[in-house]
């Protein structure tokens, strides 16, 4: 296996969502409207998406009661995150940077199993 390029070396990374976006997500949530609760017996009440009984308390927990930048902090002390670019062969989308967490996950100490959670850079995957 050939050694990686230098923009293929695997950095640390930390999580930080801009102000801006940030702002701009809690303007979303204030301008969203949601449609009237529909009137559906219990094993069809998730038939036509998510009840709004259930996601109009979920939207005021995130303009009112989450805290992003607590979060955020949580994330960025607790989580390991690291930032590398995957070259695919033959793939027409090369370099593929993403950003991923690698942690042991265990119920029980002496078997920890990894974990790894990946995320690539948002619009660069088509089908």
């Amino acid at each position: 296996m050939a050694a990686p390029h230098d923009d293929e070396a695997i950095t640390t990374y930390s999580m930080h969502v801009s102000a801006k976006y940030l702002e701009l997500t809690k303007k979303k949530l204030e301008l969203t409207r949601l449609p009237r609760e529909l009137e559906l017996p219990n094993e069809r009440r998730w038939g036509q998406g998510t009840p709004k009984s259930v996601l109009e308390p979920l939207l005021d927990f995130w303009l009112e009661g989450y805290d992003w930048r607590a979060a955020e902090s949580r994330f960025n002390s607790t989580l390991p995150q690291y930032r590398t670019t995957i070259t695919v062969p033959l793939s027409p989308l090369l370099p593929l940077p993403n950003r991923y967490a690698y942690t042991l996950y265990t119920n029980d100490p002496s078997t920890p199993t990894p974990s790894l959670y990946f995320s690539a850079t948002h619009g660069l995957l088509r089908s």
